[in-house]
């Protein structure tokens, strides 16, 4: 038989399990009457004609689990009959039912939870290109703030200058502000400021990660040239959805951050948020800007990208 053949079988007997039932029934009683009728006509009495017939016909029972198993959904059959009788012990102890349900659900809440968290932070790569070979340079939990005497893990924006110029060993180098600054600022003309979370990052920053803009462009080395003459940012998906309603003509939205107006450049691709899990920013500036809405020293940390891949031999740290 066919598989398509197959299928329909079972179906059909599935749909009609209790006519199909009663059929066995049926043809089991006949040849149990039938088999009787023999021993009365050999001789014996009825009562020893039917023990008789009952010995030489069989366990009636197993003929019955041995049919229904044939159909193909004995299965389950054995799956319904388990589940009513799970369902009726935990109507018969509420309070254990209740206590036992808790428990799985907080259990499995908190899996799914640390799981999403690892997966985020440890498991799932950046959205850039070949991550592998990205090497980053500092320490991540200090955010900018640190007592330490002659700190090397934070370094100012004009020691990223002179790393970038006498970098002979990386494809390229790119920096961005170790804090995002949170600055009220004002969409287009719009008179309420809302709260804008801004990332300072070097011209070289998109490049070196292999991130393209989705519309216009992205933060290059012209924007990043001299300080305080490059007023530009790119723009986060999310923000452009949620405060621009996703137009279009994004181009020609500005941002006013302090006391100077930027102009909207690029959006950055939908899965980029960053180099920090957690932290995505709403918008990209040149670190030569950040001087204009932040009046402390620029501390960055720099991103490297090796020119050679993993498996030549480079550690990314």
């Amino acid at each position: 038989m066919s598989l398509a053949g197959e299928l329909k079988r079972r179906l059909q007997m599935l749909l009609h399990r209790s006519e199909f039932q009663r059929d066995l029934d049926e043809e089991m009683r006949l040849h149990l009457e039938l088999r009787r009728e023999k021993q009365i006509a050999a001789g014996a009495n009825p009562e020893a004609a039917q023990q008789a017939a009952v010995r030489r016909f069989g366990n009636a029972a197993r003929i019955r689990e041995e049919s229904q198993s044939a159909w193909g959904w004995d299965w389950l059959e054995r799956l319904l009959q388990d589940a009513g009788y799970g369902w009726r012990a935990m109507l018969r102890t509420p309070a254990v039912t209740a206590v036992a349900l808790l428990s799985l659900a907080l259990g499995i809440g908190a899996n799914t939870a640390i799981f999403s968290f690892l997966d985020a932070v440890m498991l799932r790569t950046l959205p850039v290109r070949a991550p592998q070979q990205l090497v980053k340079l500092g320490v991540e939990d200090w955010d900018g703030i640190t007592d330490m005497f002659a700190c090397t893990e934070l370094y100012s924006y004009p020691f990223y200058r002179a790393f970038r110029s006498k970098n002979s060993v990386f494809s390229d180098t790119a920096a961005y502000f170790s804090l995002i600054n949170d600055v009220h600022g004002f969409v287009d003309n719009r008179s309420d400021p809302e709260l804008i979370h801004v990332q300072t990052v070097s011209g070289t920053y998109f490049q070196t990660l292999g991130v393209d803009a989705q519309l216009g462009r992205v933060i290059d080395e012209a924007d990043d040239s001299s300080e305080g003459d490059h007023p530009v940012v790119v723009i986060s998906d999310r923000f452009w959805k949620r405060d621009l309603g996703g137009d279009p003509n994004v181009l020609h939205h500005t941002i006013k951050l302090g006391e100077v107006i930027y102009q909207v450049v690029g959006v950055a691709p939908q899965e980029f948020f960053g180099t920090k899990v957690g932290a995505l920013p709403d918008v990209w500036a040149p670190l030569s800007m950040a001087g204009l809405f932040r009046r402390t020293g620029a501390l960055t940390r720099t991103i490297s990208r090796n020119r050679c891949t993993s498996s030549a031999g480079s550690n990314p740290a």
